[in-house]
């Protein structure tokens, strides 16, 4: 078993919503070597109080701290939630199998996730554009439920003039002036181009979301072993 790891929160980066931000984490002492992982990895993460939870890890290998996207609800999620810069927590991991896109290499990726489901799918970004030779055309579906549930806005601009068709819609509107798209992330499927022959997808949600895009992704000609779950 991977042993415990005790490292710092070292920032907290707001979100579009007060209950959700990232929590960058770096090794007591000052800065890590790079880390070495599979995107779509998760971290196990013990809070002070002992309490434990699992979260994705948002940042990509080779950064020099783990960022993760942590919702506030309850036990260990609201404990790190309101933990202050500078807590320490333990860390088990990375764990879990991830997306290991190394092996897909020549293809088009097209990722799919909704809410704080963009965690993983950041982190496989992250990692396909820094060997954008090695990969077709990119391509992120990514579902919310209200234009301010939007997280990571601003790396969607530079993830777009980077080439990815990063594409984003709402379930609902709410009171915002939203002029995207409204609807289920499924809903965005049929206006791809897609290449099915050539596609792999990296898909991250609850288990209806992900039977919903399975299903559809299986009906436009996607092979079932060519649609990755990270668990």
């Amino acid at each position: 078993m991977t042993s415990a790891t005790s490292m710092r929160i070292v920032a907290v980066i707001p979100q579009g919503v007060a209950d959700i931000r990232a929590i960058r984490l770096d090794a007591e002492g000052g800065l890590a070597p790079a880390r070495d992982f599979i995107p779509g990895q998760f971290l196990q993460v013990h809070a002070p109080s002992g309490e434990a939870s699992y979260f994705a890890i948002a940042s990509s290998p080779g950064d020099p701290y783990y960022e993760l996207l942590v919702k506030r609800a309850k036990g260990c999620s609201k404990e790190l939630f309101d933990l202050p810069i500078g807590t320490t927590v333990r860390v088990v991991g990375p764990q879990g199998k991830g997306f290991p896109l190394a092996s897909h290499a020549g293809r088009d990726v097209l990722l799919i996730g909704v809410g704080t489901g963009i965690a993983p799918l950041r982190s496989v970004l992250g990692w396909t554009l820094s060997r954008r030779a090695d990969f077709g055309r990119l391509t992120l579906l990514y579902g919310v439920l209200t234009p301010p549930h939007w997280c990571y806005e601003t790396d969607f601009s530079a993830w777009r003039s980077a080439g990815v068709d990063a594409r984003v819609t709402v379930t609902t509107t709410g009171t915002s002036s939203w002029s995207g798209a409204v609807g289920f992330v499924q809903d965005l499927l049929p206006t791809l181009d897609l290449a099915p022959a050539r596609t792999v997808v990296c898909l991250v949600g609850m288990k209806d979301m992900v039977d919903a895009n399975t299903a559809l992704l299986q009906t436009l000609g996607v092979s079932p072993e060519r649609i990755l779950l990270n668990f």
